[in-house]
C-alpha cells in the first residue's frame, strides 16, 4: 500500500479501526517496517473512522502520543 521513496524523518502515528474494510489494517505492515519512529494503534470497536466511533479514546491516544514525543 505505502512504500516511502525517501525516509520519513518525523514521528508517525496511525490509528486504525479493526473493522475498516476500506483500508484494512493488515495493509500497513510493509509501511511501518520501513518507518523508524512509527506507531500503529488498532481500535477494536471501530471501522474506517475511529476518531468518530471511539472519539474519547482517540483523543486520549493522540494526546498521550504527542506528550511522549514532546518529552523526547
Amino acid at each position: 500500500m505505502f512504500d516511502p521513496a525517501v525516509p520519513i524523518p518525523v514521528p508517525v502515528l496511525v490509528v486504525l479501526g479493526k473493522y475498516d474494510y476500506v483500508i484494512p489494517y493488515t495493509l500497513w505492515k510493509p509501511a511501518y517496517e520501513r518507518i523508524p519512529d512509527f506507531m500503529l494503534i488498532l481500535f477494536e470497536k471501530s471501522g474506517h473512522t475511529p476518531q468518530l466511533e471511539e472519539g474519547g479514546r482517540f483523543d486520549q491516544v493522540l494526546i498521550d502520543w504527542i506528550n511522549s514525543k514532546l518529552q523526547q
